[in-house]
């Protein structure tokens, strides 16, 4: 079954088969856990095109049989591909593949900031915006977006310990929460602006800061912090934690950097200003 990249972008729904057989996947052995072999073998798949964009993933129950693991060992390695940004759940049809790369390795359009000077006023508008976000959906969340939150945090979680699945991004995080955001227009607003994140500056710095100075556990932390306060509903505590842990990447991914002049001042009013509040 052959389909094109506009099947997505149409807002078909997914076909009921991908166009990858089951067949054509090997068993697990003992090398590495069963999880990450199998996210490992759907991501080869999808990046070689035998899984296309808006194909459905065979079924938990299909892959479960195949690969003879349980469904939670499915249900793990479905997660690292949504966190990575290669597929999402959707009611009523399964796991879709949405790109055949992943978050934070070109799935963006925007050229990003070319600038450290950029890159700071973009964060100044996530720390303006990202807060409100998460402070609305601690108080009233979108009916099931929570499990999506659950399952991208599990997803890093897996995805960290396993560096052959090399995912270098938080992304699928962030969109998690803006996802269980119910007003439309912060909604709108955040999407917009962490659409303009990617960048070959940002990647950069990011992929630095990844494996150089122990990033990934310190901001699987802060996401833990920041959901924990949004399943259990305190707003303010939401939006405290999503302040701190966007100030804590800028300090991480500036590390590197030496901040002289209007750069280091905008820095240091960002570390001094309050929480925005959310004009519900």
């Amino acid at each position: 079954m052959n389909h094109s990249s506009d099947v997505a972008a149409s807002g078909q729904q997914a076909d009921p088969v991908g166009s990858q057989t089951l067949a054509t996947f090997t068993s697990v052995n003992r090398a590495a856990p069963a999880f990450s072999q199998i996210a490992n073998q759907l991501i080869e798949a999808i990046e070689t095109k035998r899984f296309v964009i808006g194909d459905r993933l065979p079924s938990e129950g299909a892959l479960s049989s195949q690969f003879q693991v349980s469904r939670a060992t499915v249900r793990e390695a479905l997660s690292c591909l949504q966190f990575a940004g290669y597929a999402e759940s959707r009611r009523g049809s399964g796991t879709v593949v949405i790109s055949d790369v992943a978050q934070g390795a070109g799935a963006m359009s925007t050229a990003g900031p070319s600038s450290t000077s950029e890159l700071i006023d973009l964060f100044t508008a996530r720390l303006a915006i990202e807060p409100a976000v998460v402070r609305n959906a601690a108080t009233n969340p979108v009916r099931g977006s929570l499990n999506t939150l659950a399952a991208m945090l599990r997803g890093m979680e897996l995805s960290l310990d396993r560096p052959e699945l090399d995912v270098h991004t938080d992304l699928g995080v962030h969109m998690a929460l803006v996802s269980a955001c119910s007003n439309q227009y912060l909604v709108g607003s955040c999407e917009l602006v962490l659409g303009q994140v990617e960048g070959k500056l940002w990647r950069r710095l990011r992929d630095n800061s990844w494996t150089n100075h122990g990033a990934p556990q310190r901001w699987l932390s802060d996401h833990h912090g920041i959901a924990e306060a949004v399943f259990s509903h305190r707003p303010e505590d939401a939006a405290r934690h999503m302040k701190s842990h966007l100030l804590s990447v800028l300090t991480d991914i500036l590390d590197d950097a030496l901040l002289v002049g209007e750069d280091k001042q905008k820095v240091e009013m960002l570390q001094e200003s309050p929480i925005t509040t959310d004009p519900q």
